[in-house]
């Protein structure tokens, strides 16, 4: 499965490109099969449609749009987008429109206290399936980040308090699907280890339990999606022990296999239409 990488130069069909790229390397000759192509796309963008178009004709395997629509206040954390609202305005709301029309599903990267957006996105369009990357990246909250983000251990509480709402509020929109990664990111305040010697994964497990076990409480096994978020977890730890740290939450939770094989397997095979025989 792949998901866009914002692998993309200033020409118009840029973003297209990288769909078209991916879809030609020959995958499933000595790695697995391409099961299925997630690509780059702004819906506030004028000729958001006609970029859609093209998406469409590079590959069969294109199944929707990923938007780094992350942005944050603290302006030592980087931002993706160049307002906070991105996810309200008028223009990416119409252009939303286009993915339902076509039946194309929609990954949201934001920090955290931008998950309401996210939920007024579901509640305005229930029939678009919307994947909410990294549960939200709650930058900060394992340790100081940017000029004055997770400094002090009550407001990193805080911080996973409203976390924990807005979770559990977006949770209760059936389209929505929450993608279990990204946990390692550097962003969300994990102490830096060697290079060359990943976080174990009973460190992960200390910090990262109270936010697997919520996300598995409020979503369930069925809507959640592991992913790999690889290298950008790199400087923290390995996709061994990312993977591991959320068998073991699940394994907590009373997670049978039939909710392991969802979690990391059959969850993506609905969500994007993947071929099952691909993966045999």
């Amino acid at each position: 499965m792949h998901i866009e990488v914002e692998w993309a130069g200033r020409a118009p069909d840029a973003k297209a490109d990288e769909t078209r790229w991916v879809a030609s390397l020959p995958f499933g000759v000595d790695t697995p099969a391409l099961g299925a192509i997630i690509g780059s796309g702004d819906p506030a963008t004028p000729g958001f449609a006609e970029l859609v178009d093209k998406h469409q004709s590079a590959s069969p395997l294109f199944r929707g749009i990923r938007t780094m629509v992350a942005h944050h206040p603290d302006a030592g954390v980087r931002s993706f987008c160049r307002a906070d609202g991105a996810l309200t305005e008028s223009a990416f709301l119409d252009g939303f429109a286009v993915l339902a029309e076509r039946g194309l599903s929609f990954e949201a990267w934001v920090y955290s206290h931008q998950i309401p957006q996210v939920t007024a996105l579901a509640r305005r369009y229930p029939e678009v399936t919307i994947v909410l990357n990294h549960l939200g990246t709650p930058a900060g909250i394992f340790g100081p980040v940017g000029k004055n983000t997770g400094t002090q251990p009550g407001r990193r509480r805080e911080l996973f308090v409203q976390w924990r709402d807005d979770i559990a509020t977006l949770a209760t929109h059936p389209n929505v699907m929450a993608k279990v990664s990204g946990l390692a990111m550097p962003i969300l305040g994990h102490p830096v280890p060697v290079r060359g010697i990943p976080t174990p994964v009973s460190e992960l497990l200390d910090r990262t339990a109270p936010l697997l076990h919520h996300a598995f409480d409020v979503f369930g096994a069925q809507r959640l999606i592991w992913g790999s978020n690889y290298p950008v977890d790199k400087p923290i730890t390995s996709i061994a022990n990312g993977a591991q740290a959320v068998i073991d939450v699940l394994a907590d939770r009373g997670g049978s296999a039939e909710e392991l094989d969802q979690v990391f397997r059959t969850n993506a095979q609905r969500t994007y239409g993947i071929d099952a025989e691909l993966l045999a």
